[in-house]
């Protein structure tokens, strides 16, 4: 975009916002649809769940995300990706082991 501009730290903690605050939503739906679940690996199936919802997230910022790529932003999108996936595993496996 020729508008774009690097982002710093400080704007880039909107990314970090904007992944975790839709997430978090989507993680508690697919949660609720997994409790009734079997799963052989409920430590795995929820860790690949919160990639899938972490994806959604980061897949939606692309929409309104004004930067352009740089290693700050792309290293707060990582932080924010493996934060929803560490999130799911810990608190969903044990929601969807009961």
């Amino acid at each position: 975009m020729p508008d774009s501009h690097v982002a710093s730290l400080a704007e880039a903690r909107v990314c970090l916002e904007f992944i975790l605050g839709v997430s978090l939503p989507l993680s508690l739906v697919l949660l609720l649809m997994l409790r009734r679940s079997c799963p052989l690996r409920p430590g795995l199936t929820t860790l690949m769940g919160g990639l899938a919802v972490a994806a959604a997230a980061a897949t939606l910022l692309n929409f309104f995300h004004p930067y352009d790529a740089a290693a700050t932003d792309l290293a707060v999108h990582v932080i924010a990706v493996s934060l929803v996936i560490l999130a799911n595993r810990t608190l969903g496996s044990r929601l969807v082991a009961q």
